[in-house]
Parts: structure tokens; C-alpha cells; sequence
């Protein structure tokens, strides 16, 4: 067997279409998400859409955590090359964005941003928060990778019944607590907190590759994560009229409902991506390829390219606000996914600037 043929066969096909897939609904998340802020502004039925967009979307992050854990825990590399190759893939990345976004804020969008010294300004601006809302993403990053090294040690020791006892351990100190204290007065969160965070995301990417399922379990983890969406968007409604006032915590990426939604998805999803023939010809693997590929480029411009259509930058304007959301929202989430895809793809062949979308 030849090299390429080797490379070939260990290409995860099914995880390149699952980054497309999550990348987009991050993008649907971002243009939906307005019309959810603007509860009892807009009409109940653009409210509901807008919801129902939200809810079913909320997995995409998640996702990307999963197929992290899924890569990486397996993986047998020492401590220094671990880090050698985050630092190049991410933390680069995480700089270099940081800055473009930090003088896109600054100058395009006339934030209150001051730059007093550009050294000490552009780090007290990184340190205190993300200068972009999604780049979020890249600090929750890093904190995990910080302890990927000891849960490689410990996931390649453990059982399966060891691996569920540390996902129900993350769910009872994290999700469960925090679900307690949103709907009652009890404040606990802050003697359970050593254990809270995404990494539950990368242990059970990781974990549940590991059982085989049949078709029948596979439908009802599909059923499962339509339910379980379609409950998001009326328990989000339901839970704000009750309470008068806009009422989110069932979009939270850390709330038992998301959860059991990107556990679902991501199991049918690798079900159908490995065992339905996602890849039927060669030029289908190229696209698919193509697609995964650029999904990191695609989520880091994104942000720039919608706030660019909501302000008209491009001698138009494009956003929910078109018309009716029920065609507006997936229109403007094409029209954005496919201009930061232009736009990943002409950065990929600069050699310098490559390294910041690779």
C-alpha cells in the first residue's frame, strides 16, 4: 500500500462534512440569534422561527469540541509535540485574529476601543475578553488543551464504565448545578467548579465512537435530537412568557438539553457518514475534503463578512431583516458561508497568511 493510499484510508471523510455542517450552524446561530433578542418586538411567528432556528443550531459548537476530543485523546504524541502543534494550529491563529477583529472593532465598526500603545493595548484587550464575540471559542480552547496531555493518560487506562463515571461527574458539577441554580434560589456552582467547563464535550467525542449501534438506535438518536430541539424552542418560548423577560438558559452550550442534542447528532451523524457512502466518487471526496478543510477559515472570517453585509460594505445589505426569516435567515447564511469560503480559500494560497486560517 502506497503512502497516499495509507493517508487516504485514515482520512476521516464523515468528520470534514460534520465540521462543514457545524461551521454553518454557527452561522445560523449569528444571523437567527438577533430575531430572538427581539422578543415581543417582532412578530410572535418571526420570534418562533427565528427560535426554532436557534434551538436546532445550538449543537455547533459542541460539535467542534467533540470532534477535538475524538482526534486528539487518541492520539500517541509526546508532551512537546502536542503543544509544538497546537501552537501552530491555534494559538497563532488565536493572536493573529484577535488583533485583525481588535482594529475591525476599532476602526470599521467605531467601538469604544481607545489605543493608547498599540503593544500594551492589543494585550490588555486579548487578556480581558475575546475582542470578537465568537472568538470565545479559542480561550475554552486552550483551557482544555492545557489538560489534554493527563487525559490522554487517562483515557488510554480506562474503562468505558470509568469514562461515564468522569462525563457524569462533569454533568453533576457543571450542567446539572447550574440548571438547579437557574430555576430556584440556591447558589452552589462555586463548591462544585473544579470539574465545569467544555471538556465533557471531549470526553464523550471520544467515547461514544467507541460502541457500535444499530440502525434502529441510530433513528432514535435523530428522533432524539428533533425533539429535543423542537422542545428548546418552546421551552425557551414557554419559560419567557412565564417569566416576562427573555429567558435563554436552554440555548446555554452547557445545558442538559444541548448536550443530549450534540451527543445525538453526532452519533447518527458518524453513522451515516461511515456506513451510507458519504463519499461516492473522487470528486465528492475532494469537495468534502475541501469543505472540512476550510471550516476553520470559514468560522474565523465569518464575523467580519456578516457585520460587513448588516452595515452594507459591500454596496448591499443582507441580513434577517430582508424579509420573512423563514427564507431570509437561510438566504443570508449562504450568502455569508460562501464569502467567507471565497475569501478562506484566497488567504489559504498567501504562504504567510495560510498559517491563519490553514
Amino acid at each position: 500500500m502506497t503512502k497516499n493510499e495509507i493517508e487516504k484510508q485514515e482520512h476521516y471523510y464523515w468528520i470534514d462534512a460534520l465540521r462543514f455542517v457545524s461551521v454553518l450552524l454557527v452561522i445560523v446561530v449569528h444571523v437567527s440569534g438577533p430575531i430572538v433578542y427581539e422578543w415581543q418586538k417582532v412578530p410572535f411567528q418571526d420570534f418562533m422561527i427565528g427560535n426554532l432556528y436557534d434551538s436546532f443550531s445550538r449543537i455547533s459548537v459542541p460539535i467542534f469540541f467533540m470532534i477535538s476530543g475524538y482526534l486528539l485523546l487518541s492520539k500517541q504524541e509526546s508532551v512537546k509535540n502536542f503543544y509544538k502543534k497546537r501552537m501552530k494550529k491555534v494559538f497563532i491563529p488565536f493572536i493573529a485574529w484577535s488583533i485583525i477583529y481588535l482594529l475591525w472593532e476599532g476602526y470599521f465598526l467605531k467601538s469604544e476601543y481607545v489605543f493608547l500603545g498599540i503593544k500594551e493595548s492589543i494585550v490588555y484587550e486579548i487578556l480581558a475578553e475575546p475582542t470578537f464575540g465568537h472568538l470565545w471559542f479559542f480561550y475554552a480552547l486552550i483551557g482544555i488543551y492545557v489538560f489534554v496531555p493527563v487525559l490522554r493518560l487517562f483515557v488510554s487506562a480506562a474503562s468505558k464504565s470509568e469514562l461515564w463515571y468522569l462525563v457524569i461527574l462533569w454533568v453533576l458539577s457543571g450542567p446539572a448545578i447550574s440548571t438547579i441554580e437557574k430555576f430556584s434560589d440556591i447558589s452552589i456552582s462555586s463548591q462544585f467548579g473544579f470539574i465545569t467547563g467544555y471538556f465533557g464535550y471531549f470526553i464523550l467525542g471520544y467515547l461514544l465512537i467507541k460502541y457500535t449501534y444499530t440502525q434502529r438506535q441510530i433513528v432514535s438518536f435523530f428522533l432524539s435530537y428533533l425533539v429535543l430541539g423542537i422542545g428548546t424552542a418552546v421551552g425557551t418560548w414557554y419559560l419567557s412568557a412565564t417569566k416576562v423577560r427573555l429567558f435563554l438558559y436552554l440555548y446555554d452550550y452547557l445545558a442538559p438539553n444541548v448536550i443530549l442534542m450534540t451527543a445525538s447528532f453526532f452519533i447518527a451523524f458518524q453513522y451515516f457518514g461511515e456506513n451510507k457512502r458519504l463519499i461516492i466518487n473522487a470528486r465528492m471526496e475532494s469537495i468534502v475534503k475541501m469543505l472540512g478543510e476550510t471550516s476553520f477559515g470559514v468560522y474565523l472570517v465569518h464575523g467580519i463578512v456578516l457585520t460587513s453585509l448588516e452595515n452594507g460594505y459591500f454596496g448591499f445589505v443582507l441580513s434577517y431583516k430582508l424579509g420573512n426569516p423563514l427564507f431570509s435567515v437561510p438566504l443570508t447564511v449562504i450568502a455569508i458561508y460562501l464569502i467567507s469560503l471565497i475569501i478562506t480559500l484566497l488567504l489559504r494560497k498567501i504562504p504567510v497568511v495560510r498559517a491563519i486560517v490553514w
